[in-house]
């Protein structure tokens, strides 16, 4: 038993997890810490609307980078295992798709804040930070098609730096920025943060790339990387506007202080989920390989439940001094994080059955279950306010998600381990 786990331990894909692991420990803490920070220096509502302006502009910054992270990684890590040619133009046109939309999108958000600010907030307070957000989503769809590129080369211990550097830029600007300019200052400093992550990973990606200088230039076109991106895209918005249907629910019926209740929650919520999510491109970049290192499915699932059920037990058990680091206007905090805990077990593991489903193109199947539970889960929460009568209205939200995303991840294991999928494509070196 301990020589299989010394094995594994050698293994390029642990040794790979290990290095995204330690960057994004270091940029997920200093993220958690600068949102600490922030609710205590904007207070509660203030904190509330600026996650919901976030929330707003990541929505629609989800229709400008276009599925390109995961496509990125896929495309490129083929390129290399597969033919050992230069990705060189497939980058480039990765690039271009993201640029084209998000500078559409970024411009049209622009132009239309005033609108977009009365629509959904009823007050035209918000147009100045829209448009300063707005150019954010062009640096966000940049990045992240960046990043998918970084983990398609495989350069994880490079990669390492770059989340180093953004965590502190974060941990920095962010309360530096909202004590001194308030809300519109957190705008900026995200503005100013991304920017940062752009330069830094373009350096990164430009130096690797010279090792493939001398290597043929690969060829894919536009119509097969825009169609593998397309259900990806999908899923993607319908899960970031299930969330803006989630937040105004919350603030239309109820208050900013739900608002704040409900997305501190569900920042723990991520944070209990790093580590599967820096899994998400080591995993699709190796199940995309041609010659997949045995039992990496297994140790994918393993690693993944492991990494998270401890977090989980230790965030449950301190839940009452969490709620206490946050001050006195956020009572009820505990029991909301309380139930928030248990969905990462569950979310977990269904993140390495979807990475394994994109590296063998079935796009469709994950946009379907995944559309049936972001669906649902407002749809549920519609019921309880419609018909509930309820007041601590975001435990109930979670409670939907929670019910959601349990009923997802029976769909998941009845598929992989009734026919199984996961047995019949990956070839074992």
């Amino acid at each position: 038993m301990i020589s299989i786990v010394k094995k594994n331990l050698k293994s390029n894909f642990f040794r790979d997890s290990f290095w995204a692991l330690i960057g994004n420990v270091i940029f997920r803490g200093s993220g958690l810490i600068a949102s600490i920070l922030l609710a205590k220096i904007l207070q509660k509502n203030a904190y509330g609307e600026f996650n919901s302006l976030k929330n707003t502009l990541t929505t629609l910054a989800i229709f400008t980078t276009f599925g390109l992270g995961y496509t990125s990684t896929k495309f490129v890590a083929d390129c290399i295992s597969d033919s050992d040619k230069n990705p060189k133009k497939i980058i480039a046109k990765i690039y271009k798709i993201a640029l084209g939309f998000s500078v559409l999108v970024g411009l049209l958000t622009f132009l239309f804040a005033p609108q977009i600010s009365e629509l959904y907030y009823n007050n035209s307070a918000f147009d100045l930070k829209i448009r300063i957000l707005s150019i954010w989503i062009v640096l966000l769809a940049v990045s992240t098609a960046q990043n998918g590129v970084i983990a398609g080369l495989g350069i994880f211990k490079k990669f390492t730096y770059v989340n180093i550097s953004i965590g502190i830029t974060t941990l920095i600007l962010i309360p530096l920025f909202a004590y001194y300019y308030d809300i519109i200052g957190a705008c900026i400093s995200l503005l100013i943060i991304q920017a940062v992550n752009c330069i830094v990973n373009e350096y990164f990606i430009r130096n690797n790339m010279k090792a493939y200088t001398n290597l043929e230039l690969d060829e894919v076109s536009y119509t097969n990387i825009i169609s593998y991106s397309l259900p990806l895209t999908l899923i993607e918005a319908i899960y970031s506007i299930s969330l803006w249907v989630n937040y105004f629910l919350l603030q239309n019926n109820y208050d900013y202080g739900e608002v704040a209740l409900y997305s501190t929650s569900m920042q723990w919520y991520i944070l209990l989920l790093f580590i599967p999510m820096v899994l998400k491109n080591v995993l699709l970049s190796y199940f995309s390989k041609k010659n997949l290192e045995q039992n990496v499915f297994k140790n994918a699932i393993i690693l993944s439940f492991i990494s998270t059920f401890f977090p989980v037990v230790f965030i449950f058990i301190f839940s009452s001094f969490i709620e206490q680091m946050y001050g006195n206007n956020f009572v009820g905090l505990s029991e909301i994080i309380r139930l928030m805990s248990i969905i990462p077990i569950f979310s977990s593991i269904v993140s390495v059955m979807e990475q394994y489903l994109f590296s063998k193109s079935k796009n469709w199947i994950v946009f379907i279950i995944s559309f049936l539970k972001d669906i649902g889960t407002c749809a549920l929460f519609f019921y309880f306010i419609q018909y509930e009568n309820i007041e601590n209205a975001a435990y109930y939200l979670i409670l939907s998600y929670l019910i959601l995303n349990t009923v997802s991840f029976i769909i998941y294991a009845l598929l992989f381990f009734k026919t199984g999928i996961h047995k019949k494509s990956v070839e074992i070196v």
